[in-house]
């Protein structure tokens, strides 16, 4: 599925999602957020038996486990 803008929106609207569409959210299967909660990896709630996921908190956790690019310097430009 297409991730688009209007979906998005409708997310923002939350503050709590679950795993359905914390899935859809992230791109990846639940098969995939399930170790992760289980391994602690990624923030989440419990209310009863029901995972949930603070959209807030997700957002800063990708913040958090962004790589950045590094720039390439020219190897000719380096050397003066």
């Amino acid at each position: 599925m297409v991730f688009s803008q209007k979906v998005y929106g409708s997310f923002r609207r939350k503050r709590l999602i679950g795993i359905n569409e914390l899935s859809e959210y992230l791109q990846v299967s639940k098969n995939t957020i399930y170790p992760w909660v289980w391994q602690k990896r990624i923030p989440y709630t419990k209310i009863g038996h029901l995972l949930r996921f603070d959209l807030s908190v997700i957002e800063q956790w990708i913040k958090e486990n962004s790589v950045a690019a590094f720039e390439i310097v020219d190897a000719g430009s380096a050397i003066r």
